[in-house]
């Protein structure tokens, strides 16, 4: 495994965790007043959502049309492999791979049990591609995140690449560390050395934000379940900094908990900490407990010093049928 350093560099393209609700906030401008400048930013944000849309659709339908996406709606795995590979350029690869990604995600294809060879096949030239001997930094590193964004979509890869692409990452000492990593917490089951990466992170008193952050991406379900109770069993091991998150994520995953998690909320009522009452907040919601804190979510309500948490305070106690 490597430093705390590239342990850090791991949450490159990871997608972040769900963190419970957010309170949302007007846009105002100093112009033309409160109710002016509202109407204003209501109506140019509707035109950036519709030109958003606009342009989402267009990236879409560009890439469905593309040879590429023709390619994946026919299944003709042929023009699929001879599209990208290590004789092809930066360029070439990257606009396979973007595209890839854009119909594996729009309008993944639905393929026969007898295209499985197929299938593996392609996921083979894809892991050849991802550990060529070569040095990959700047676009070629980009290229290789999209390539390995597509090899996750078409699902684990055949143990004989999944060995090496371990063995890779093991010995690989530029930026494709971080990629393989991705791919190898995202494996259905866990791959034994993505279960290694997220022990050491979330086992680590330094390292555990970016831990469970990873964790986001597990997708072996027995193995969230077992990797989040050896976080609640090592909680009270953290920082003092970093409970708040963790115990937020716990909080949202409570369902794969086998422990108490409530004992911790009257610990986390006392405290003024804006971390602590957003996780206090999405917590007591999560367990559904409520009504036994409602003292807790009025203090919050009424005297919290963060605008978004009293508007949830407020939310929650407005939410709950019981609280007049």
């Amino acid at each position: 495994m490597a430093t705390t350093t590239t342990n850090k560099k791991l949450l490159i393209g990871a997608a972040i965790l769900v963190v419970g609700a957010a309170a949302g906030y007007g846009l105002y401008t100093r112009k033309g007043g409160v109710a002016g400048s509202a109407l204003s930013s209501g109506r140019s944000n509707q035109s950036n959502l519709q030109e958003l849309k606009r342009a989402q659709s267009l990236a879409v339908n560009t890439h469905l049309s593309s040879k590429t996406g023709q390619a994946w709606k026919s299944h003709n795995f042929a023009d699929l492999m001879a599209a990208f590979g290590v004789e092809k350029t930066a360029k070439e690869n990257r606009d396979f791979f973007q595209a890839s990604i854009f119909v594996l995600d729009v309008a993944p294809p639905q393929f026969k049990a007898e295209e499985k060879k197929d299938i593996e096949s392609l996921q083979h030239q894809i892991v050849t591609f991802l550990t060529q001997d070569a040095k990959v930094i700047g676009d070629l590193a980009q290229v290789h995140s999209y390539a390995a964004k597509t090899l996750v979509k078409l699902g684990t890869p055949t143990a004989e690449d999944l060995k090496h692409l371990e063995g890779f990452y093991k010995k690989s000492k530029d930026a494709r560390k971080e990629i393989i990593a991705d791919i190898l917490i995202q494996t259905e089951p866990l791959s034994a050395e993505g279960k290694t990466i997220l022990n050491k992170q979330l086992l680590s008193k330094n390292d555990v934000t970016q831990g469970m952050q990873l964790l986001a991406r597990v997708r072996d379900g027995e193995a969230r379940k077992e990797l989040f109770n050896k976080v609640y069993k090592n909680y009270s091991a953290y920082p003092a900094a970093v409970k708040p998150f963790v115990y937020k994520q716990l909080a949202l995953n409570h369902n794969l908990i086998q422990g108490d998690l409530k004992k911790h909320l009257v610990e986390a009522a006392k405290s003024t900490d804006e971390k602590w009452e957003d996780s206090f907040l999405v917590a007591v919601q999560e367990l559904d407990c409520v009504n036994e804190f409602v003292a807790d979510i009025q203090r919050i309500q009424s005297q919290s010093q963060h605008p978004h948490l009293k508007m949830l305070a407020g939310a929650i106690l407005a939410k709950d049928k019981g609280i007049k």
